[in-house]
C-alpha cells in the first residue's frame, strides 16, 4: 500500500517553474499581459503556500516575506501588473541570495533565481516602458525557469 502524505514543497516549486516555463516560452510577448496576470497570481498562491510551510518549519523570515509577498501578488496582479512583476523581480533576487548566503539549494540554482530576477526586473520595465526588445526577455526567463525546474527535480 503507497504511504499517504503531503506533497513536497521541492516537486510544487519545480512543477510551477517548469510549467511557467514552458507557458512563457510558447506565448511569448504575443500573450504577455494575459501570461503576465496569470503568471503572477500562480506565484502568489505558490508563495502563499511556501510562506505557510515555511512557518509550519519554523522558518520565520522566509516564511513570513513569502506569505506577505505572496499575498501582495495575488491582490495587485491584475491591477498593477508591472509592480507587481517589480517585486517578483525583487524577491527572486532575494531568495537567491538567501540560497546562497544560507548554502541552501545548488548553487547554480540560485544563481539561477539571481539572473531569472534580473530578466523579471526587466520585463517589468520593458513592458511599462514599452521597450521593443523586452518580448525576448519573457522566452530566455522561460527557457530559465525550466531549467531551473530540472535542476530542482534532479537534486531531490
Amino acid at each position: 500500500m503507497a504511504k499517504k502524505g503531503k506533497i513536497p514543497s521541492w516537486l510544487v516549486y519545480s512543477s510551477v517553474m517548469i510549467l511557467v516555463g514552458i507557458l512563457l516560452c510558447v506565448g511569448g510577448a504575443a500573450s504577455a499581459s494575459d501570461i503576465l496576470g496569470i503568471l503572477i497570481t500562480v506565484i502568489g498562491v505558490l508563495w502563499i503556500v511556501f510562506g505557510v510551510l515555511d512557518l509550519l518549519t519554523a522558518d520565520l523570515v522566509s516564511g513570513i516575506l513569502f506569505l506577505v509577498l505572496g499575498i501582495l501578488l495575488v491582490v495587485f496582479a491584475w491591477t498593477i501588473a508591472w509592480v507587481a512583476f517589480l517585486v517578483l523581480g525583487i524577491l527572486m533576487l532575494v531568495y537567491g541570495l538567501l540560497g546562497l548566503v544560507r548554502k541552501t539549494g545548488t548553487v547554480l540554482g540560485n544563481i539561477l533565481e539571481l539572473v531569472l530576477g534580473i530578466l523579471i526586473l526587466l520585463i517589468a520595465f520593458g513592458n511599462h516602458l514599452a521597450w521593443d526588445f523586452a518580448n525576448v526577455f519573457f522566452y530566455i526567463a522561460g527557457a530559465l525557469m525550466i531549467v531551473d525546474g530540472i535542476l530542482t527535480l534532479i537534486k531531490h
